[in-house]
């Protein structure tokens, strides 16, 4: 059997050894000179051993202080201010499986001491052997590499800092399984791989001489930003407008092309009073409608959204929101998995928020933050029960808390979404119905033989043909970016044969280079 390689995270298990090796080779170093990219999948593989964690490569090198190095190193290369440069870090150290980070950085003790104190542990020994007081020191030593980052790129005169910005963002929230790192959202509800608040709200921040050019003191931006936003972000910020600039090829999607995020940005984090507020938003829009899904069944006959969910015009309808984007079968509303969505710590967990969860973890969170807390965490329909009908709140049948296929709520003032809106009222039922109305129209743009949850044959044979058509090579990179994309470690290896389909894959590319 091949060795686990990190591509096998994304294209699935081969049993050759030979094609593994040369389907990973293509993978691993696409297009790399001409686009100067520092390849970071050969640290990850040393001495034949493939690192999946932030763990020792050997007896003196952590693996999260060799990305680190190699990042420095590049910006240390930079050589002309004139010449823009982009560093994208994806860091090992806030994920699981945790790994106690070194106890000493370069010549010089670690101190987790803050952890420490966090968790009423003495010696750092001790709190490696607690979880959260592990995950808490491996996320300090992570924003010890990102210093580094941050000092190289300063210290090199020919970077010009007033014109460069550093982004900390994350693709999900947190997880939530005992002994792994048992993340807390808290008091959002949810976690990964759910699309409820928890599972999909993160915080991300901006720093940099860019941002300091045009506000000096701290913004809160409360709109909301995709992940796939940041591509557009980076090209407001650059200048670049669609088809406007030489040699570049920008052409945003419908999604995009209307929107003006970091201008948006800029203009909040710049004006005062609710006037100008409205101004900013009517000048330069910010992004107004957020929709994510995975699809099952049959794409031809009845296909099934799940883990799907639209926010529009302060309003989130969720649907078949107590699968998981992981989950391997369509749901039925009569199969509805019973999960404690409110995670805070082992023993803390809460399926419905009710008195216990407001006075441990609602309570303390909206006094530590004051008055931002209002802004993006308050529930009013939460907090109107703890006034006014607490006996419903200790009520687990309490009909708000309950799961069903569709939940609507009403985000801008439930932004912890305690409390599911009644779909008997009548109001309640049209913004129901016309949210999912613009779900169902966007089914075919999830809907597709290469999604996650489509049938695997179906995948297979879709995949098959794309790779049996790669001889006439008109274009193979963009075949090699169609066949990496799709999501091939969901599949099951007892329909999708990887070992074949690699192979193929393999000998029709190399016949295109020779």
């Amino acid at each position: 059997t091949a060795s686990v390689s990190l591509l096998d995270l994304q294209l699935g298990p081969v049993t050759d050894q030979t094609v593994q090796d040369a389907r990973d080779a293509i993978f691993a170093n696409p297009r790399a000179s001409t686009l100067k990219i520092r390849d970071t999948y050969a640290i990850s593989s040393v001495n034949g051993n493939v690192y999946q964690s932030p763990e020792q490569l050997d007896a003196t090198e952590y693996l999260e202080d060799a990305l680190v190095d190699e990042a420095k190193a590049f910006i240390a290369e930079q050589d002309d201010s004139q010449n823009p440069f982009f560093v994208y870090y994806s860091l090992w150290t806030p994920h699981a499986p945790l790994a106690a980070p070194p106890l000493v950085r370069g010549t010089a003790p670690v101190s987790y001491s803050a952890c420490q104190e966090a968790y009423d542990l003495q010696t750092a020994e001790s709190c490696f052997d607690d979880v959260r007081c592990l995950f808490c020191a491996q996320l300090h030593y992570a924003s010890l590499g990102i210093q580094d980052i941050v000092d190289e790129a300063q210290a090199n005169a020919n970077i010009d800092w007033s014109n460069t910005v550093l982004i900390v963002a994350s693709d999900n929230g947190p997880g939530a399984s005992n002994q792994v790192s048992e993340g807390s959202a808290m008091p959002l509800k949810g976690h990964k791989p759910y699309v409820f608040e928890g599972g999909i709200r993160t915080p991300a921040f901006m720093f940099g001489g860019l941002i300091e050019s045009f506000t000096t003191s701290q913004c809160n931006y409360n709109e909301m930003v995709h992940i796939s936003d940041w591509y557009h972000i980076f090209m407001d910020m650059i200048g670049v407008t669609a088809n406007g600039a030489a040699n570049a090829n920008y052409n945003p999607d419908a999604d995009h092309s209307d929107l003006s995020i970091w201008d948006n940005i800029q203009c909040r984090c710049t004006s005062s009073g609710q006037g100008q507020l409205r101004q900013c938003n009517n000048n330069n829009p910010p992004r107004e409608e957020l929709m994510t899904m995975r699809m099952c069944g049959d794409a031809s006959a009845d296909p099934q959204m799940y883990a799907a969910a639209i926010i529009k015009d302060g309003y989130k309808l969720i649907v078949n929101g107590k699968y998981g984007a992981g989950t391997d079968q369509c749901p039925s509303a009569n199969n509805l998995p019973n999960v404690a969505f409110w995670y805070s710590a082992p023993g803390q967990t809460y399926y419905t928020p009710n008195s216990a969860y407001y006075f441990n973890a609602y309570l303390p969170v909206k006094t530590r933050m004051g008055h931002i807390f209002n802004r993006v965490l308050k529930s009013a329909c939460l907090e109107d029960l703890r006034q006014n009908n607490p006996a419903a709140m200790d009520d687990a049948s309490y009909a708000p808390f309950q799961y069903d296929e569709h939940l609507l709520y009403d985000i801008a003032n439930d932004k912890i979404e305690a409390c599911a809106l009644d779909l008997s009222v009548a109001a309640n039922l049209a913004k129901k119905d016309e949210l999912l109305a613009l779900l169902n129209a966007a089914q075919s743009d999830y809907d597709s033989p290469y999604s996650a949850a489509a049938d695997p044959s179906v995948a297979y044979a879709a995949f098959q043909a794309m790779i049996e058509s790669q001889p006439d090579c008109t274009d193979m990179d963009y075949v090699v970016d169609e066949v990496y994309l799709p999501p091939w470690a969901d599949g099951n290896p007892a329909v999708v044969d990887y070992t074949t389909l690699w192979s193929d894959f393999v000998d029709n590319y190399q016949s295109c280079n020779n």
